[in-house]
């Protein structure tokens, strides 16, 4: 964080004042490593959940664990900061202005949906002008991507297969990209997207591959509407403004940091939670 001193890696400077571990390093059957008792014993951690599958148990609990959306935050110790905008991210040329021709999905490979052909079929019943980019990298997470890049997208498709396991725990992070660009959000109904979207203001619910085609008409037929909800993206992706998000993510490790009491009661029960586990295994 800007202003803030910051390291990396497995070594932790004496005078460090919180620990941020990711998920990998909590899984209970895989990552049992005693340093990361001893870190805990010491420092208050933070865990950052993302979308490890709730199911998952921890090795113990931390003092604040950051859940990948709302829905997902069930105990005191848990809490969702909403993820920060793209890096390098590329907003839409201004110049398209309210222009609707292309959409993009941007996406791993194995989160290509089905009805990418099909929609992109009924767009050129409409106009012939419609243009559907899959921004998708050969192997997942690869660098051969364009994620960042929203200069021509007007429309921001987030879908994905059905995959009932696993979609209740993403997080919003397509979502605020797709707002911060200055795109228009059609997005399934996964607890992420409802808990933030105004369907029909800022961005469309998906529920059926057809949907997008039906809606694309909807705002073709009536500018006036179409250029509010370009106006209301516009405004949501201010509320995500990487340096709102990264003061969120300060005051909350500021928070754990002045709170977190390193006391005899907090390591007993770190303990008994570690060799719990331990046992367990």
């Amino acid at each position: 964080m800007i202003g803030h001193e910051v390291s990396h890696g497995s070594e932790v400077p004496d005078r460090t004042e919180a620990v941020i571990f990711f998920k990998k390093h909590f899984l209970l059957r895989r990552n049992l490593s005693p340093s990361i008792l001893k870190i805990a014993m010491k420092y208050p951690v933070i865990l950052i959940r993302s979308d490890l599958p709730i199911e998952n148990r921890l090795i113990f609990e931390p003092d604040l664990e950051v859940m990948p959306n709302q829905s997902l935050v069930t105990r005191a110790n848990q809490l969702f900061i909403p993820p920060i905008p793209q890096r390098g991210l590329i907003a839409r040329d201004a110049n398209r202005l309210n222009r609707l021709t292309n959409l993009a999905i941007k996406c791993n490979p194995e989160n290509i949906p089905s009805s990418a052909n099909f929609i992109l079929e009924q767009l050129k019943e409409i106009d012939e002008k419609f243009a559907l980019v899959i921004d998708s990298p050969k192997i997942s997470d690869g660098s051969d991507n364009n994620w960042n890049d929203f200069s021509q997208v007007d429309i921001s498709l987030i879908i994905r297969p059905a995959t009932p396991l696993s979609n209740d725990r993403k997080p919003p992070t397509r979502l605020i990209n797709a707002w911060a660009a200055g795109t228009i959000p059609f997005v399934d109904p996964l607890p992420a997207y409802l808990e933030l979207i105004r369907d029909g203001i800022d961005g469309f619910i998906i529920y059926e591959p057809e949907d997008v085609a039906s809606l694309v008409k909807t705002l073709i037929d009536d500018p006036t509407y179409l250029a509010q909800v370009f106006a209301n993206a516009r405004k949501r992706g201010e509320e995500f403004d990487v340096d709102q998000i990264v003061g969120e993510w300060e005051r909350s490790i500021s928070g754990v940091s002045s709170q977190t009491r390193l006391s005899i009661r907090r390591k007993f029960l770190l303990i008994l939670q570690f060799t719990k586990t331990l046992v367990q295994k």
